[in-house]
């Protein structure tokens, strides 16, 4: 028995504007229940007319109306769903946001992009994500995405006071 059959996803969202990478995802895990969007503000409009009960997000960061970590930060607020960062930057890029953002877990396109490859990679990520002691609701996520923000911006600010 593979890992795709003991772990179904009910709802899963791909927010890729690769049409083939869609396709992909969709051949490799065909019960997951996707919902797909070719741009940010699609996937916006799935988020509120669906409600946050997503299981997984596969987020491509460049978009045709969004481009790099900004992507992600426009839909945290939205779901509580694990995010799975799929990019064509590299894995080192991306990973000082995971926490800030809930990224679960990157694909790296870069690279191989099998079945093989992606799988554990999604799986891994939605049983981090169901973990208990991982899980939070929105607004503590929404929260903590802005104590970040604040701390970076004071942060910022005393920079650029010291450096003149």
């Amino acid at each position: 028995m593979s890992a795709s059959e003991i772990l179904t996803l009910d709802k899963a969202l791909h927010v890729e504007d690769e049409r083939i990478h869609r396709m992909l995802m969709r051949a490799w895990f065909p019960d997951w229940g996707w919902h797909e969007a070719a741009r940010l503000d699609e996937a916006v409009e799935i988020i509120r007319r669906e409600g946050n009960n997503f299981q997984l997000v596969v987020l491509d960061l460049n978009l045709p109306d969004s481009k790099g970590i900004e992507t992600a930060r426009e839909l945290r607020p939205l779901t509580v769903a694990p995010f799975v960062i799929s990019t064509a930057l590299n894995a080192d890029d991306v990973a000082p946001y995971a926490e800030e953002l809930g990224i679960y877990g990157i694909i790296e396109k870069s690279k191989s992009y099998t079945k093989e490859r992606i799988r554990p990679i999604l799986l891994n990520a939605y049983r981090d994500w169901r973990d208990p002691r991982l899980t939070m609701d929105i607004t503590t996520l929404t929260e903590q995405v802005k104590a970040v923000t604040e701390r970076r911006e004071k942060w910022i600010k005393e920079h650029e006071t010291r450096n003149g």
